[in-house]
């Protein structure tokens, strides 16, 4: 029997609207839908790539906005 996982995100999407994107973890996979049904599939080091990587897009977003707030 598959155990599935999900978590719901808030976001916004492309036309700078609320949405919502959902991640799901099934069979050691992980998979990040959109609204529009489009997903991407993460296994394996792609996970750790995608982790490290988010991180650090995440510090750098945080960084810019900072710079924007006191520039």
């Amino acid at each position: 029997m598959e155990v599935k996982r999900e978590w719901l995100v808030r976001c916004t999407d492309n036309h700078d609207q609320p949405s919502v994107c959902s991640i799901a973890v099934s069979d050691g996979i992980v998979e990040v839908w959109d609204t529009n049904g489009h997903v991407i599939k993460l296994g394996g080091t792609e996970i750790d790539d995608f982790r490290t990587m988010f991180a650090e897009a995440a510090a750098r977003a945080a960084s810019d906005e900072g710079l924007c707030q006191t520039g």
